[in-house]
């Protein structure tokens, strides 16, 4: 085994070894800028306050995504203009 893969065998399990966060809702959507009372997932801060709830539950994987936000196909810039 490389020393490098042991290395992230060992960060892996410290991480996995770390007591549970605490949630607080309230906190949360304050710093997401979400309603208190905000339950559903219908923008990107709201889908960035849904993955940060999932890593602090323990989840291995969480993936956002905000479609259209890479441009690499727009040669003349014109999509990036007048998106939203």
């Amino acid at each position: 085994m490389t020393k490098q893969l042991g290395e992230g065998y060992e960060a892996a399990i410290d991480t996995l070894q770390q007591p549970v966060k605490q949630f607080n809702f309230a906190d949360l959507a304050t710093a997401y800028g979400l309603a208190n009372n905000a339950t559903s997932v219908n923008g990107f801060s709201a889908q960035m306050a849904a993955a940060e709830l999932m890593i602090t539950s323990g989840t291995n994987v969480a993936i956002v995504m905000d479609g259209g936000w890479d441009t690499h196909g727009d040669r003349s810039g014109s999509n990036v203009r007048t998106s939203r």
